[in-house]
């Protein structure tokens, strides 16, 4: 137990550029939590607004927003594991969900929608 001590960190070899695995786990955790959750967010908001602003009957502007919302979240994934740098994406989908979330308030609390 010794001996491992002294080694240092376990490194993976990526591309050949050798790396820390902590350092690895973070971003590849990170990546998956913006994935999923983030991507969650953004298309329950993207949905919530499209189903309340198109101008089509309810029932088949809801049908399109979630169907919509399908691509959206795809790419939210491909995003997610496509950017090399992690803060980018971090403060484009807070960005996004944050311009989302208030478009969808002023539209609420101005007369439109349900």
């Amino acid at each position: 137990m010794a001996e491992h001590s002294k080694r240092g960190p376990a490194r993976a070899t990526l591309g050949g550029v050798k790396m820390r695995l902590a350092a690895l786990d973070w971003s590849l955790l990170q990546r998956i939590l913006l994935a999923s959750m983030g991507g969650y967010v953004l298309c329950a908001l993207a949905t919530a607004l499209l189903a309340t602003s198109l101008p089509m009957t309810r029932v088949n502007a809801v049908l399109s927003a979630t169907m919509l919302s399908f691509l959206v979240f795809t790419g939210v994934v491909m995003w997610a594991f496509y950017t090399p740098h992690l803060r980018r994406l971090w403060i484009s989908l807070g960005g996004a969900c944050g311009v989302l979330g208030a478009l969808l308030w002023l539209h609420a609390s101005f007369g439109g929608g349900a």
